[in-house]
């Protein structure tokens, strides 16, 4: 819907990737690090508004300390595991950025959000479990914000500049 005014970036490590392969500015890019991270915090607001709250709460769906849709790396791991883990899946996502913006690739757009629904679908299976599958900061920030939890919250932050 906005892909053409945008280019429908809504994770910062596809900014960031977009200014290294010189598809965009660093100051337009900061804007859209601005903007994607206020609208993660406005639309899980939302969020937060339209679900009722008992779901939001209550247990087992919910773990009161970590608290609704939040990215809190599994105490199983070190932080150095989470950040690995995640590193290895945002490179994954930048991969697949990568290859639909290849030139080579101008007319296949057509399965483009296939290719992104299914790695990111993928990532997430895989993932979730043990990082919550972050694979972006924008993400990570409206929940924490939300609720109130920030416990390991730079290991969803760290990677996926990186990456």
């Amino acid at each position: 819907m906005f892909g053409h005014i945008s280019q429908a970036h809504l994770n910062p490590a596809v900014t960031v990737t977009a200014v290294v392969l010189g598809m965009l500015t660093w100051p337009k890019a900061i804007l859209y690090v601005i903007t994607q991270c206020l609208g993660a915090v406005f639309g899980f607001g939302v969020l937060k508004l339209i679900i009722p709250c008992g779901l939001i709460t209550s247990p087992p769906l919910v773990d009161p300390e970590i608290g609704f849709c939040t990215t809190v790396p599994s105490l199983a791991l070190t932080s150095f595991q989470a950040i690995l883990a995640e590193g290895i899946a945002t490179a994954v996502l930048i991969l697949v950025v990568c290859g639909v913006w290849d030139k080579r690739n101008a007319n296949n757009t057509d399965s483009a959000p296939i290719k992104f629904g299914l790695t990111i679908a993928a990532l997430a299976m895989g993932l979730g479990p043990f990082t919550g599958a972050s694979m972006n900061p924008a993400r990570s920030l409206g929940p924490a914000m939300w609720n109130h939890v920030w416990t390991r919250h730079w290991v969803s932050q760290t990677p996926p500049p990186s990456a």
